[in-house]
């Protein structure tokens, strides 16, 4: 008889727990991870999607991300997010340093870097736009501080300067056009000489 009242009193305890657990779903603050007991402003939840759940995080002072080798991977405050850097200055920064901005591929490839940022003493700040590729590749646009641009050149000597042949067809009805002017300038200034 005891030990049929400690197994009554046993799926009792279950079954309370198990309701008392299936009740909490519905109360709002249960779900959440609250800090410095201000659930409005700094909480951990999740919201619903399609079929499964997703993480909500609120932190109203910013939300740091690290790793075992760095503490400042990434940051989020303000509105806007900081990758490497711990005070982002627009919707998306990126670094606080020179650099590699943005890359794809992986170690192998012989070129992954697509925007890189760097410093000379000839030429101050600049910025390259480059091909990405797995093997070589000699596909480069540098901007420089003083807003000359090179195109197949990393030291631009003027506003636009190209390392190569330009095609451009339209320029020749234009060049034609400009001839025909200058000769009739000339044909002009000969007459009244």
């Amino acid at each position: 008889m005891k030990k049929l009242k400690k197994a009554k009193i046993l799926a009792l305890f279950i079954i309370t727990l198990f309701s008392i657990n299936l009740y909490s779903q519905d109360i709002a603050l249960v779900n959440k991870i609250v800090g410095h007991g201000d659930a409005a402003n700094y909480y951990i939840g999740h919201f619903p999607v399609l079929g499964s759940s997703g993480l909500d995080i609120h932190w109203y002072g910013g939300i740091r991300f690290g790793d075992g080798i760095n503490n400042d991977i990434m940051h989020i405050r303000n509105g806007r997010v900081g990758i490497g850097t711990y005070q982002p200055t627009s919707p998306l920064s990126i670094g606080d340093n020179h650099g590699v901005k943005l890359s794809i591929g992986n170690l192998a490839w012989a070129n992954p870097s697509i925007i890189e940022t760097g410093y000379t003493e000839q030429t101050g700040d600049f910025t390259d736009l480059k091909v990405a590729s797995y093997g070589s590749s000699s596909g480069i646009v540098r901007i420089l501080q003083n807003g000359n641009v090179g195109i197949g050149t990393t030291k631009p000597d003027s506003r636009l300067t190209v390392a190569g042949n330009i095609h451009a067809p339209c320029w020749r009805e234009h060049l034609a056009r400009e001839r025909k002017e200058v000769k009739f300038v000339l044909d002009e200034i000969i007459k009244r000489i």
